[in-house]
């Protein structure tokens, strides 16, 4: 688990992006809070934020027609 500020500096998003994602539940996440207390840290899964950045980049292929071959695109391998 990890904190926005963190989410931020691994994604490359903006902070307002993250919480729209959490908003829109395409990322999981909780409040931490000790003793009940109204305010708590947000934490983000990590595993959560990454397969998120992972289908958007396989989405941002498709758009583009572009087909993933292991660590290069077959466009890479063919050009």
């Amino acid at each position: 688990w990890i904190r926005i500020h963190d989410a931020v500096r691994v994604s490359g998003l903006c902070r307002s992006s993250i919480y729209e994602l959490l908003r829109l539940g395409k990322v999981e996440s909780f409040s931490h809070r000790k003793n009940d207390r109204a305010i708590g840290q947000r934490l983000i899964s990590y595993d959560s934020l990454v397969r998120y950045l992972w289908r958007a980049y396989k989405a941002s292929l498709k758009r583009k027609k572009v087909k993933y071959v292991g660590d290069a695109t077959e466009k890479e391998v063919q050009g």
